[in-house]
Order: C-alpha cells, then structure tokens, then sequence
C-alpha cells in the first residue's frame, strides 16, 4: 500500500475501502456494523435470510494498484485512491464490486449469501450424538455436490439476464489478485498459515501441543488422546473411511455465514498478527478479523485398524476458521470457482508428453461481454485472454 509505516500499520485505506454489506442487483443498499451483521451502520436491525433479494456481501471501493508489477526481481502490490507510478508500472483502476464472503446456498436455484437456518445440503452422516443441532439437522448449510458450471448458472439466475455475467457472476482471477495482493500487504507473507494457522486442512496432524491452534479430530483411547487430520482413515464394519467422510461426506463444515453471526451474538474472535509481529486491525478497531473457534462432539461406531473389532467413540472436531474483514473463504479445503481462466491439456502428435496451456482473462469486461476483443477465444465459453503460460 503506498504510504509511510504508520500507514501500514494503521491500513486506514482498506479499513475505510473494505465493508460487509448487503448488495441488492449489484447496488449496495446498506452497509452493515463490521462487528454484528445483526445491525445496519446506523443500528437498524437486518434481515439475515434476506427477503428482498438482498445477498450479504464483502464491498470493495474501487483503487489504483500495481498488482506484481513488471520489474524482473521484485514483485510489487502498491494500492492508493489516487492514481501513480512506480518505476515502469501504471497503476490499474479496479472498479469497486463486492464478493460473497463465505460460501453460497442454493435458494430455489439461485445462488445466496444469506444466514439461514432453513434446511440445506448436508451430507450422509454415520455419526450419532452430535452437539451441534443445527449440524445434525442440515440446516443452513451450502450446496456441495453440484459442478462449477451448474453453481455458475446458479450464480447467474440473479441477473434480469440469467444467460449474462452481470451484474453477479462467479469470482474472476482479477478479483483474486486483487484481494490476494490486499492480503500479502496485510500479512506480509504469501504463507497465510503464519499468520491464520492451520483452517481445515488434510495435511496437518493435530497433537497435544498445537491442538488449541489447528482444526482436526481427536478422541481417546485408553487414556490416551489420539488425534485425526480430516483424511485419516478409521474402519466401519471392515471398511476403511476418511473420518470426514463418516462425518458427513465431506460436506462442509459449518454453515454459511456462521462464524460471522456467532461473532456478531457475542462470540470470540482471537486476534492475530502479522509476520512483522503488528497485530492487524481487529475487533478493538471496528474490524472482523482474527480466528473464529468451534467444537463439536460427536460419536462414530469404529474401529482404527482393519482387524479391530467396531466400538463406539466419542470423538472432538476442533475447528479454527480465518475471518478477514469478515471473510471467511480462507479456511481451506473448499473450492474456489474462477472465471477468466481457460485450461487446455493436449498431446503433440508423435508427443508423449501433455501439454497444458493456461490462459488469462485479459479484464473483467472480457469476462462479462464475452470477449469481443479477446485474443483467444474459447469454442464454449469465449474467454478474451491476455496471455499464455505453459
């Protein structure tokens, strides 16, 4: 961010730039307090389930930023609300928009950002004694077992156009960069698990000293706590299972928009610093950042080797969930759609090796106008790319 230290430290630019609100046919209606999305800014309560078509989004004010920049040794995220230069590089005008902060539920086939506790998509569970009621019973949580393509047309169905990208559409990888060079400027790393932790992840053992810090399982066993990622295995009847999976088919994990509400009903939000040691801007500035933490019990008829016999297990779900401007899309393991990438993987003849050429959206008004200007064209989705890289 172009400024002094103090001005990085302090972030005055994105704390001011960067709000939950509700957006209503691309149109911020009102923006919500950033510590209870219960309110309004001005104390007016909120509809979380959205009656009037309104969806709860992260806004964005438009900003000049370097996103990278040109320079052959260092890359450079600058971002200012005034135009400028730095060494060969332009800044870029990024039109304000708003993107959802947390994962969607499909709501008579149209994609919302709402709070509900209205009946959702939640998988077949082999669990039993579950604490949490609203897990046991599905309620609020997002659809997971539809396709990128479906979810877009999903997304798509607010539009008066339901065929065109505007004004909803999925996340572009100009939305990405743009928010990902915000983040590297705030955390001062690309490795957002020096800052955040460990959120739901496959590749992180629990143990008895980082328990308090990382999401996963755990259960005892003859007085001996025995921990889980969210991909080990366990045995049901003689077949071996993820133990995500026997939870609930690895659907998620909480529902849409929890975390922001249980912060916004009282809950605690664990600050957190960035690797320069400064604490980012949290709940004492106005802001929802920090670690949102759950537990859930719940127990499995299992066993832990193929030969065992299957007995009951009271098991613990610890989770650490990143909230960052009261986003909570960084938690992992969930898929991101993108639009304005386009894959394609082929073999040269006589080839053995596979080729894969990825292209970049030069704009979003490629993505939206189907690129009239494009330099390559997609025989599906007609993407206007900028450039190719294999």
């Amino acid at each position: 961010m172009l400024g002094d230290e103090e001005l990085l430290s302090s972030l005055d630019l994105f704390n001011k730039s960067i709000k939950l609100a509700l957006i209503n046919n691309g149109y911020t209606k009102v923006i919500l307090n950033q510590l209870n999305i219960n309110k309004t800014e001005s104390g007016a309560t909120v509809d979380l389930a959205c009656g009037d078509g309104s969806d709860i989004m992260q806004r964005i004010d438009g900003m000049w930023a370097i996103i990278g920049g040109t320079d052959p040794i260092y890359e450079r995220y600058i971002y200012s609300d005034t135009y400028f230069e730095y060494g060969n590089d332009k800044a870029v005008w990024y039109e304000a928009h708003a993107e959802a902060p947390d994962k969607l539920v499909v709501v008579n086939g149209v994609s919302r950002s709402i709070f509900s506790n209205n009946p959702g998509y939640m998988g077949v569970t082999k669990a039993t004694e579950i604490s949490d009621g609203s897990f046991a019973n599905a309620n609020g949580y997002p659809s997971a077992n539809i396709s990128r393509d479906e979810f877009e047309n999903y997304a798509r169905a607010k539009n008066e156009n339901r065929s065109s990208n505007f004004p909803y559409c999925n996340g572009t990888v100009h939305d990405l960069e743009f928010m990902l060079g915000i983040l590297f400027i705030e955390m001062r790393t690309k490795d957002f698990t020096k800052v955040f932790g460990h959120g739901i992840s496959s590749n992180v053992m629990p143990n008895d000293t980082n328990w308090n810090d990382t999401s996963g399982f755990r259960t005892t066993v003859a007085g001996v706590k025995k921990y889980f990622t969210f991909n080990s295995s366990i045995w049901i009847g003689g077949t071996s299972i993820t133990i995500w999976n026997a939870l609930n088919s690895q659907s998620s994990l909480l529902k849409v928009l929890q975390a922001q509400k249980e912060i916004s009903d009282g809950g605690v939000l664990e600050s957190v610093k960035n690797t320069d040691d400064i604490a980012l801007p949290g709940v004492s500035n106005g802001v929802m950042t920090g670690i949102y933490k759950k537990t859930i019990t719940f127990t499995l008829n299992c066993a832990f080797t193929e030969s065992e016999n299957d007995a009951a297990h009271t098991f613990e779900l610890h989770l650490c969930i990143p909230v960052w401007r009261g986003a909570t899309w960084m938690q992992g393991n969930i898929w991101q759609n993108l639009s304005g990438y386009d894959v394609i993987n082929y073999r040269g003849a006589g080839e053995s090796a596979v080729h894969n050429l990825l292209y970049r959206a030069k704009s979003i008004a490629d993505i939206i106008t189907d690129g009239e200007n494009a330099f390559h064209t997609d025989i599906n989705q007609k993407f206007g790319v900028e450039a190719a890289y294999e």
